[in-house]
Order: structure tokens, then C-alpha cells, then sequence
């Protein structure tokens, strides 16, 4: 998995694979078919998570390490995936204003391979 940091600075992140605007579209944050998460640094929370991460997440972070160690649960995800070269990892900067300047930054780890299924 190669990492990408990305400074949005007020622009649009677009999925690479299917062209979803994941942030500063209409919908504000969307989750894209190919992304497998969305984990926000800040709160330490999935803002999106799918199911193979899930499975990931319930195996690497156990009750005792999330009791001890809750601060090192993506970078437990993270080293699991890291091996797996159709993934790319976003570190997104984001900036703005609400009473004052915000900075904010969140993981977003997307399957280059993401086909989608035919109907």
C-alpha cells in the first residue's frame, strides 16, 4: 500500500477509481465503492468503514488493546494492509474556518482493483 499526502486547501477529492467526489461535493463527505475506510485522526473514529476492514478491525484490535492503546487502532489496521499493493492510502489535510482556522486530517485507504458488480 503506498500513502499519498494530500492538502485539499478547498478543493474536491475525487475517488481515483470511480469518480466519486468523496470530499467537497453537494453531499459534503461520500463514501466512494472503492474506498474501504475513513478513519478521522482527530476523534480516532471511522467515519467510513466497510466490511472487509470491519473483519480487519475486530482481529487486530482487540478489547485489551483498545482499552490500553485506543490511539493505535488505524495504524494496527494500516500495518495489516500494507503489504497489499492495489491499495493506495490518502492522509487528507483538510482546512478551514468555523470561529477560527480548523485543520483537520483523515485516512482514506481506496481499492485501486474495485470493480464494480454488473447487474
Amino acid at each position: 500500500m503506498q500513502t499519498v499526502n494530500l492538502p485539499l486547501e478547498g478543493r474536491m477529492f475525487y475517488c481515483p477509481v470511480t469518480g466519486v467526489a468523496i470530499y467537497g461535493g453537494p453531499n459534503g463527505i461520500e463514501a466512494s465503492p472503492a474506498m474501504l475506510l475513513m478513519f478521522s485522526q482527530e476523534s480516532g473514529e471511522f467515519d467510513f468503514i466497510s466490511s472487509r476492514i470491519e473483519a480487519i478491525d475486530a482481529e487486530v484490535n482487540t478489547p485489551e488493546l483498545m482499552e490500553n492503546e485506543p490511539h493505535d487502532r488505524f495504524e494496527r489496521i494500516r500495518a495489516r494492509l500494507e503489504n497489499e499493493s492495489n491499495l493506495i492510502h490518502f492522509v487528507v489535510h483538510l482546512d478551514g474556518m468555523a470561529t477560527g482556522p480548523v485543520q483537520a486530517a483523515a485516512d482514506v485507504v481506496i481499492d485501486l482493483d474495485y470493480q464494480p458488480m454488473e447487474s
